[in-house]
């Protein structure tokens, strides 16, 4: 007879609970009516291109002409090359200003930069593609501008407003990864959990009296769901570019043990912006630290992530203990009645979660609430999933949340934007600092607007993004509002 697993609370996703038949838990309480990316693009309202950071300067010419460089009579700097604007003109030459020929001409026979110019591809280098032979072959840094300078004064650009100190948005344009920390004026970090942004765009920036910090409830959607799918069943990888297609981020709690978690596809869901969360090596309810700590390893290992989310297998109340929660960011149970407040952090030890019923509207959001939901897999497979629903009551559910304006995102990054608007929220004034939880994933960020003024970090200004908001990076754990 085949096993079914049940999935079970995981670091910040709600855990599962049953009331019908079959399966092991009795703990959870009854289901209630109820994770690019880099290849994600925004379907959460006004999807644009997903920009690489950093805007694009070398021409392609590159820093001088082919005949450039350094004539016979007068040649180029050793530096060679023109300055990380990469505009000189074939007429000009690549004669760096200074003259400064050499006895044998300056730069090599062939003059010049080559054919990629001064700098990168995609933010040119700090000093104009100094190579001796006229500039470097890939120039500046890849991602937005060398740390020098790199020319990422759009970097990380969010639409075309002039990108997020963080890096901007992928749905606005913006990498994930943004420019560079010196060059564009970014916060080191990154905001990982903020790849989609509302649909609404052309909102002016604030102009009154400086003051007035705000953090946007749900990064300004009028609510969140997470999707989460426990124990690596193979209805979800046989069903995962459906899933997809359905528009937004899931956390996925594996049972790392079995095959199906080493599967490819869910390399290829952790690329795609979603989430592995841990669900024990072999689902035995929290007996043995062994089993969730090896899982923990499994996914760091498999996936080149942390497991910041857990869930309990089964619903075991035998992990709903410090022990367990001290681990994860959150700890996901089944217990069901998923309907979490802005900023509300009380109950990411114990995490509510809906076991949804085979409807797609069982599966849908609450207004300006949080609702996180535990799917086990489809109806039709072969992998004994319990309480399947079908994948078109799925997919009808995720896409009708995602045009309907809900938040659909992972677990942890839920509950990481959660912990920032629960800090920031009790700060007061125009310049406030805040602290972070031991167990916390880096590269985090909330939303946030003002009456006016001038919002900075790191003595950098923060830009406005149309969208009605500006990105805040929380590892900072500062900003002041001039």
């Amino acid at each position: 007879m085949r096993q079914s697993y049940l999935c079970l609370p995981a670091l910040l996703i709600i855990a599962c609970t049953n009331t019908q038949g079959g399966h092991s838990s009795d703990t959870g309480g009854s289901p209630s009516n109820g994770g690019s990316s880099a290849t994600a693009s925004s379907s959460q309202g006004g999807s644009s291109t997903h920009g690489s950071g950093g805007t694009t300067s070398a021409s392609a010419s590159g820093g001088a002409s082919n005949t450039g460089g350094a004539q016979a009579t007068g040649g180029s700097i050793a530096t060679g090359g023109t300055s990380s604007s990469s505009t000189t003109s074939p007429a000009t030459g690549g004669s760096n200003p200074t003259g400064g020929s050499s006895a044998t001409g300056g730069s090599k026979p062939t003059g010049g930069t080559n054919a990629s110019g001064g700098g990168g591809p995609q933010g040119g280098s700090a000093n104009g593609g100094n190579s001796p032979n006229g500039g470097s072959a890939n120039g500046g840094a890849p991602k937005g501008g060398s740390a020098s300078g790199g020319n990422s004064g759009g970097g990380g650009t969010s639409g075309g407003v002039g990108g997020a100190v963080t890096g901007g948005t992928k749905a606005n344009g913006g990498s994930a990864t943004g420019g560079s920390t010196s060059g564009g004026g970014a916060v080191a970090s990154s905001c990982a959990n903020l790849s989609f942004a509302p649909a609404t765009t052309g909102k002016a920036k604030p102009s009154a009296a400086a003051g007035g910090l705000k953090v946007l409830d749900w990064a300004g959607f009028q609510s969140a769901i997470s999707y989460s799918f426990d124990d690596a069943n193979s209805s979800q990888i046989n069903n995962y570019q459906a899933m997809k297609d359905a528009g937004g981020h899931y956390t996925f709690y594996l049972i790392t043990s079995k095959t199906e978690a080493s599967n490819a596809v869910y390399k290829t869901a952790v690329k795609d912006g979603h989430e592995m969360g841990n669900h024990t090596s072999d689902h035995s309810n929290c007996t043995s630290a062994s089993t969730i700590d090896a899982a923990s390893t499994f996914i760091k290992n498999t996936f080149g992530v942390t497991a910041y989310a857990f869930a309990a297998p089964n619903g075991s109340s035998a992990c709903d203990t410090t022990s367990v929660s001290s681990k994860f960011l959150t700890d996901r149970s089944v217990a069901g009645n998923s309907s979490i407040g802005p900023g509300d952090i009380s109950s990411f030890s114990w995490l509510p979660a809906d076991i949804p019923s085979d409807s797609a509207s069982s599966m849908g959001p609450i207004a300006g609430k949080w609702r996180v939901f535990c799917i086990h897999g489809f109806v039709g497979g072969s992998d004994g999933a319990y309480q399947p629903v079908t994948l078109s009551n799925f997919t009808s559910a995720a896409k009708s949340a995602v045009s309907g304006g809900s938040w659909v995102e992972t677990v942890t990054n839920v509950a990481a934007y959660q912990v920032g608007q629960n800090v920031i929220s009790k700060a007061t004034g125009n310049s406030i600092t805040w602290t972070l939880p031991s167990i916390f994933p880096p590269n985090m960020c909330v939303r946030v607007t003002t009456t006016g003024g001038t919002v900075k970090q790191n003595g950098s200004d923060v830009p406005w993004d149309d969208h009605g908001y500006y990105q805040i990076s929380l590892d900072a754990k500062s900003l002041t509002i001039e």
